[in-house]
């Protein structure tokens, strides 16, 4: 029944300020844009080279 119950696909952009494809070295700060077209529960991950994940959003530390 889900074409009727209205919950239909929420649309989600995420970009950097890198654009498309980023490359990113130690050290390089993390600029990401995260937002979708409807209210939702929106959580970020980032997964590492050495394959660890990290959630970013929400409840990130932030490095200064």
């Amino acid at each position: 029944w889900r074409e009727y119950d209205d919950l239909g696909p929420i649309g989600v952009f995420i970009s950097s300020d890198r654009g498309k494809n980023p490359v990113y070295k130690i050290g390089d700060k993390l600029n990401v844009l995260l937002q979708a077209n409807e209210d939702s529960y929106l959580y970020l991950f980032y997964k590492q080279a050495n394959g660890k994940i990290i959630k970013m959003f929400p409840n990130i530390r932030r490095f200064i």
